[in-house]
């Protein structure tokens, strides 16, 4: 497993770009592109989405990757399609609530997001021995990490691969 720390330094909105970036290029166009159609068609979400709008609620660190996981679609999919599925209803939460006079702070939505990253990770187990989705996440973020250090430090690196 690689280094999860670096995981903090990043906005919730990096976490959720860089993760969809790579879940595209893993998977391909095609099946990012069904992931987000069912997430944006299900009634389920939606209806969740409205109801914690409406009631101003927290929906909690598990509250979206619970409901994306009873969608029949990602009931028996791999990890980090659920992940995908999560993390693209949050930012579907976020956008409908853009205008909402109650909004949670940042510090716990990206709480909720890292909490989603993870719980993700944990529904498969990788017993091939190679680098799974989620190594190939954190090295991304550990490289980008290491990358702004070098910037602000003023020393010049090599790009991280």
């Amino acid at each position: 497993m690689m280094n999860r720390k670096q995981i903090i330094f990043f906005s919730f909105d990096e976490l959720i770009k860089l993760y969809l970036g790579l879940y595209f290029q893993e998977y391909g166009k095609k099946k990012g592109v069904e992931v987000i159609s069912k997430i944006q068609a299900s009634k389920k979400i939606q209806v969740f989405i409205t109801r914690i709008r409406i009631e101003k609620l927290n929906p909690g660190d598990a509250g979206f990757i619970t409901m994306v996981n009873s969608i029949p679609y990602f009931l028996f999919s791999k990890g980090e399609t659920l992940g995908a599925g999560a993390l693209l209803s949050i930012q579907q939460w976020i956008d409908q609530t853009a205008t909402d006079t109650f909004k949670l702070n940042e510090s716990t939505i990206h709480s909720m997001v890292v909490e989603t990253i993870f719980r993700a990770e944990k529904t498969k187990a990788n017993l091939s021995g190679n680098l799974t989705f989620f190594d190939k996440y954190y090295k991304i973020l550990d490289n980008a990490f290491k990358n702004s250090i070098a910037i602000l430090s003023g020393n010049d690196i090599e790009p991280c691969e």
